[in-house]
């Protein structure tokens, strides 16, 4: 099961703008979604959605700071489709809003030519 984690892990980030939840993920791998959140946890130490929730936080930290594509764009880019909900998941996981952290962050993030840490 641990090499499937691995491509499941590769997956989610090559196709993070198309996945709305954890059953479309699981769908692409053909095992029921309990099956898949339980192997993860166990085999990652965190739970799938935090693990989710992570990734679609750091591409849109990193889009913040190297594009200057619109909210609601960055948002769709990491597969939230609804741009409230992604607004809010950023500030719970940043403790700013997604144009605070842009205005913090650009200026030093693109005199490195846009490279990310």
């Amino acid at each position: 099961m641990r090499s499937t984690l691995d491509d499941v892990k590769i997956w989610i980030d090559l196709h993070l703008n198309g996945i709305e939840t954890i059953a479309d993920i699981a769908a692409q791998f053909e095992v029921s979604e309990e099956t898949l959140r339980k192997a993860f946890a166990r085999t990652e130490g965190v739970p799938l959605s935090d693990y989710l929730r992570k990734k679609r936080v750091d591409v849109m930290k990193h889009l913040l700071t190297t594009t200057d594509l619109k909210c609601y764009a960055i948002c769709q880019q990491v597969g939230i489709t609804r741009e409230d909900t992604g607004v809010k998941l950023f500030k719970r996981k940043t403790g700013m809003t997604m144009d605070e952290y842009r205005r913090s962050h650009s200026n030093v993030d693109r005199a490195r030519g846009g490279k990310s840490p």
